[in-house]
């Protein structure tokens, strides 16, 4: 998978590589990591739910980019504006406007991320 730097956390690590898998366009080494990261037990991570949405929105597998972010108990703001974010990188602008509208909480982060993207 990767090798992890010493002097870090393993939710810090886990995401470190998410990131570069990310954006190396890794997506067979980052489907690993998320399988890693389900039999370790972080399933419930939102923090590394949301390095994986990433990874995948990044990779353009926007199915699976999806499907984590339904099984997040409890998704935040962050959560919810890498899911747009991702959609529009991947030019599915229909998802985007569907994602914002089921937005519970929108702040400034989101109305920015919504701006940019048609901006």
């Amino acid at each position: 998978m990767g090798e992890l730097p010493e002097g870090r956390g393993i939710l810090s690590n886990l995401a470190l590589l998410l990131c570069q898998y990310s954006k190396q366009k890794a997506f067979y080494h980052g489907k690993k990591a998320h399988h890693h990261i389900y039999e370790s037990g972080y399933e419930n991570s939102r923090f590394l739910a949301n390095w994986v949405i990433q990874m995948y929105g990044e990779c353009g597998l926007m199915d699976d980019a999806r499907a984590v972010f339904d099984k997040i108990r409890c998704p935040n703001t962050h959560s919810w504006t890498i899911l747009l974010a991702m959609y529009a990188l991947n030019g599915h602008m229909d998802h985007v406007e569907n994602v914002f509208c089921r937005m519970t909480e929108r702040k400034v982060v989101s109305w920015n991320a919504l701006l940019s993207i048609y901006g």
